[in-house]
Formats: structure tokens, sequence, C-alpha cells
């Protein structure tokens, strides 16, 4: 899921400029396939050259500095090494625009700019939940004394006396702040505003290292989001309005997995709502992504077949590897062998080759590929668990994994366990055409409201 994600943040790290007359501000849009992007350089002079700083304003990230830059034949050349990312660029029109090209993992996507600043586009969200609200809304904070950082997140209750059954909101995989904010959506938002009209409070927080939380999140496993949940459903559990015998976790994509996990661990865990979570290793749920993906944006089958070649090669050798930093070790050879097969120059081989180094042999994805969720699923006995995804979930497909959860919560015995695979619906749970990633952030509907009230009844119906 990572590997695909980054294609949300690509833009939300660093490059350098280094030439003469690219002083200034340069705004311009990237039409990046999932989304448009607005990006600024903020280029300046310095003793040795130039100097810049970087803003992705759709992104809320600004000043973010570069890494290096340099002009060759005329182009100003812009490098994002740990990304992958590249921007080659020329002035035209006595200097007034700059015309390039951003090239990130081998796709291109072509960028005009200018010194002319660019609006905000306006995004129709209608279901962002909107003040007076018939709720209580607290800030809180918890601590995960394990490790011992303290983890900042929202509290909704509903009104009234109570005791309320109780929720923890778990995100997907990537930095996410307590919204799961992406492409202006806020699912998480949605969830907890539906859910507290509704008689149920919600706990929603930022990943710890985003946002308000301390931590480490570039070194955080599955494991470790685990730690974190547990240690919010403990802080629910002593609050004076929750019901402490009807406290559990909700998790989307990798939260579904992490759910998954803390439940398995702790009895205090007392349903389970697993939204497109994981039933299958995560070499599996990678595999099969790129495949679905490549072949909904029309790849031909023989380009797909390549590409998954190459994809198993890296899985395989991070799997075979003790861990993380041995990962790190063995991925350039295997990088140059399949740079050596390809019939094809690549551009900006050594960026690339760095940027999947830095991806794949990290921490998370090592631990991610390796582990089977069956070691988890198969020890919920007794903890209810409803599982949902969409038929148009391109990035963990339903059937493989709704599936394989079934079959894991039945070698455990669990008598309570609904299952449901949902038409028409994309991995963020919005009613899509394709499930292409690129359909995101234009869809309006920010989750489905079915799913909504589904999650709503189980719940009731249970306490």
């Amino acid at each position: 899921m990572r590997n695909l994600l980054i294609l949300f943040t690509c833009l939300l790290s660093s490059s350098a400029l280094m030439a003469q007359d690219y002083t200034g501000s340069w705004h311009g849009k990237a039409d990046m396939g999932a989304m448009s992007l607005r990006i600024t350089f903020h280029v300046e002079s310095i003793d040795n050259g130039l100097s810049a700083t970087m803003d992705s304003p759709d992104q809320d990230a600004f000043d973010i500095p570069t890494d290096t830059t340099f002009v060759s034949d005329d182009k100003l050349v812009i490098e994002v090494r740990h990304l992958g990312l590249i921007f080659e660029g020329q002035l035209h029109d006595d200097g007034e625009i700059l015309i390039g090209n951003i090239n990130q993992m081998g796709r291109g996507f072509p960028v005009e700019f200018s010194h002319e600043p660019i609006a905000e586009e306006k995004l129709n969200r209608p279901q962002e939940p909107k003040p007076p609200f018939d709720y209580v809304i607290r800030e809180v904070t918890f601590e995960n004394k394990e490790v011992e950082i303290n983890l900042a997140g929202t509290l909704t209750l509903p009104n009234g006396e109570g005791p309320f059954p109780a929720v923890v909101l778990i995100s997907g995989s990537g930095p996410q702040d307590r919204n799961e904010e992406i492409l202006k959506h806020k699912p998480f938002w949605v969830i907890a505003d539906h859910f507290a009209n509704n008689g149920i409070a919600v706990l929603r927080y930022d990943d710890r290292g985003i946002a308000e939380s301390e931590g480490d999140f570039s070194m955080a496993t599955s494991e470790d989001f685990a730690a974190d949940a547990l240690a919010a459903i403990d802080f629910l559990k002593r609050q004076k309005k929750i019901d402490k015998n009807s406290t559990g976790l909700a998790g989307h994509s990798e939260g579904g997995l992490v759910a998954a996990m803390a439940a398995a661990q702790s009895e205090s865990v007392n349903f389970v709502i697993s939204l497109a979570g994981t039933g299958v290793s995560g070499a599996e749920v990678l595999i099969t992504q790129i495949e679905d993906i490549a072949l909904a944006e029309g790849t031909p089958e023989s380009a797909v077949e390549a590409s998954l070649a190459e994809q198993r090669m890296i899985i395989d050798a991070i799997d075979e590897a003790d861990n993380y930093k041995e990962a790190r070790k063995v991925l350039p050879s295997v990088l140059d062998t399949i740079m050596a097969r390809s019939s094809q120059e690549v551009p900006n081989a050594e960026s690339l080759s760095q940027q999947t180094i830095d991806q794949y042999g990290s921490p998370w994805m090592h631990f991610f590929i390796n582990y089977d969720p069956a070691d988890s699923w198969s020890k919920i006995e007794n903890t209810p668990v409803l599982a949902i995804n969409g038929t148009n979930d391109l990035q963990v497909e339903a059937g493989q994994n709704l599936k394989a959860i079934e079959n894991s919560l039945k070698e455990a015995g669990n008598k309570d366990v609904t299952t449901m695979k949902i038409h028409g619906l994309n991995h963020l749970f919005q009613q899509s055409s394709t499930g292409k990633i690129s359909e995101y952030g234009k869809i309006e509907e920010t989750f489905n409201v079915s799913v909504l009230k589904l999650m709503t009844e189980w719940i009731h119906d249970r306490f």
C-alpha cells in the first residue's frame, strides 16, 4: 500500500536549485494522475550559486528544503533523491515562463511555471462536518507507556450521560493525521461525526511522529501501531462516559491489520471493524495491487508481467533478509540486475535506485512484506468482527483478503464474523466508476453513507 500512497506525498519533500536568471518564486501545477498539485519553488542567490525552498500548498507543506541543483545545457535540474523525483526545465518568453517535466518513479508530469501565484482549487466535500455539532468534542493526549510517547487526538462524545460504546479509529499506511486526510477528504472526521450523532463515542489520533503526536514514524512498524492502538483503548476505557465492555477498533487498510494484531494481543478489545484490511501477506497484497492498478490504467499485459517479475525480485530479496538493514544491503545488487536487463535506458537511474532502496528498505516495509495477518486473525476467538471491502478496491483486493480473513477467524472458532463485499466502492469507500487512484480526489463523496449506517447498526446490535 505504501508504495502506491507515495503518489499522494511525492511532493512533500525537497529539491535544490542553482542557476543564473532563475531567482524568484515559480508557481506551477502538476497533473499527477491521482491529483493536481500546486508547486512553488522559491529561488534565491547565495555565494556559490542558488538555493531554494519548495512549497506544496495543497498538502499544507511549506519552506521545504531542497537537495541538489545544477544547470546543464540551459536546463535547470531540481532533484529530490530519496523520492526519485527530478524536475528539468528551461526558461521561455524572456525568462517569464519555466517549462519542464517532473519525473517520479519513472513517470513524467509536464509542468509550466510562472511568477504568478495559482489560486487554490475549491473542491466540494459535502460530507465534511460543519458546526454546530450535537455532541462534545475534546482534544486529548494519551501515553503509550511501552515507549513513553504521548499521542494526540480528538475524542467525540455523544450528548447524554452514557455510558456509550466507543471506537478507536486506526489509519492506513503512510503518515496520517487524525482525520486520515487525503486529497481534501477527511474520512475519519466523517466517520466520527456520524458515530457521535448516533450514540457512539470515537477516538481518532495522529500517527506517532505526525502532527501533534510524539515518536518516530520512520522507524515504526505495524507492531508499533498496534501498541499505540492498545494505548488508545486503555485511555478510552478510563473515561467516565465510555462503556468499558463495548470498546473496539475500526481500522482502514493497514489499520485493519493493526486492529487484528491488537485484538489478538488483548482481551480489552471488544470488537473489530476492518475496512479494506488485509488478510494475506504484504508480499501478496503488493503483487496483486501492482497488477490490478496497472491493468486498470490500460498497461499492456506484457509490460505488466515484466513489472511483476521485477517486483517479485525485490520482494523476494526483502523476504529473505533477516531485517531491514540487511534488506538495504542486498537491494542495490538486485536493482542493478533489473536495470541491466532493461532494453531501454532508465532515466535518472541512480536517483530512482536510491528512492527504491529507501522505500523498500524501511522497517515498515520489511515487516509488512514478511508478516502473515493470519497469525493475528486466527487468534481472535470471541471478539465480534465486521470486515468490509469494495469490489472496486484496487489496493486491497476484496475477494483475496476477505476470504482469507474469514478463513482465519473460522480457524479460531469465532462465531460472530460478518464479511461484506460492497459493489462499486473503491479503497477509500467511495462509490466509483473504476476504482482508479486518479478518481479519489475527483469524487465528492468522502465515505459511503450506507457503510456508515451498516457499521452503526452492527455495533448497536451487539452492544
